[in-house]
């Protein structure tokens, strides 16, 4: 029902206009229009209020209609059944055993009796024990008559010898003793060796890698043309470069500049090692057109 704001003549449809000539009509309030009125007035829509409704009934339902059972894995104890044996009796299992006659035949052989054989024995008879001790007592005797004879032309010898050598000296040539080289000496020899080895080694390394480090001081760009040239320095024990002179120097005034500004930048190196004795390091830079070389000469 419709009804007219100006005269209040209702109409079950709402027309356009009423007869008094107005156009605004006022509804009858009913659920409806009062429900969305006040949907209106909050601000939510009839849909998703709907949507959320529905939403509700189907949770409601899941939780009251659908009621699953647990399943609950429980491990079902494994009933085991003893069966009882019955043990027999002692007296039933406890049979003497029959004695067994043996049938096998014993033979009865002869004992042979072996000869243990011995051997002979020596018989030494009183004859010839007397005959040896006889020949012994001749042999003695013999050998001190020999003896007494040799003894005293042996005197007579030595008499005569030493009366020659009385009367004609001679120089016998003296032996010079006999030099043995003892083990001692040997090892005490190769360690000189190996040590005397192991110090130049040292020293051999300790100048190949002060020749590189005064290289990473030379400007080899700034060097024009080809020349050749030599220093020498020494080192002190803290590693000083004292010394410092050209054993000759080049025609090409670059290669004596860049030469000199590398001692100057390397004033200091490493402590040399101990088989370096204070004695002078000579080297000889040369360069050829972008092309160089630096050697010692000692």
């Amino acid at each position: 029902m419709y009804i007219c704001k100006e005269c209040g003549q209702q109409y079950k449809t709402k027309p356009e206009y009423c007869n008094c000539g107005n156009n605004e009509f006022k509804e009858p309030q009913t659920i409806k229009t009062t429900a969305k009125n006040y949907l209106d007035k909050i601000g939510i829509s009839p849909f998703a209020l709907l949507f959320f409704v529905i939403c509700i009934i189907l949770s409601l339902t899941i939780l009251l209609l659908y009621n699953p059972q647990k399943q609950t894995n429980k491990a079902e104890p494994i009933k085991t059944t003893q069966t009882r044996t019955e043990i027999p009796n002692i007296d039933r299992l406890w049979v003497e055993s029959t004695p067994k006659i043996d049938t096998t035949e014993v033979v009865s052989k002869p004992i042979v009796k072996e000869k243990i054989t011995q051997p002979a024995k020596k018989v030494v008879t009183t004859k010839t024990t007397t005959q040896k001790t006889t020949a012994k007592t001749n042999n003695i005797t013999t050998n001190k008559k020999t003896n007494s004879q040799m003894s005293s032309k042996q005197n007579t010898q030595t008499t005569t010898k030493v009366e020659k050598q009385k009367k004609s000296p001679t120089n016998t040539p003296q032996v010079a003793p006999k030099t043995t080289s003892t083990p001692e000496a040997t090892t005490k020899q190769t360690v000189t060796n190996e040590s005397a080895k192991k110090n130049n080694q040292e020293l051999y390394n300790y100048k190949v890698q002060l020749r590189q480090a005064l290289f990473s001081k030379l400007s080899v760009v700034s060097i024009q043309g080809s020349g050749k040239c030599g220093i020498e320095f020494s080192i002190d024990s803290t590693g000083k470069l004292i010394n410092r002179n050209f054993t000759y120097q080049s025609d090409n005034k670059t290669v004596n500049d860049e030469v000199y500004k590398m001692l100057m930048r390397m004033p200091q190196y490493y402590p040399p090692p101990t088989s370096y004795k204070g004695q002078k390091i000579k080297m000889v830079f040369s360069f050829d057109n972008g092309s160089y070389s630096i050697n010692y000469t000692n």
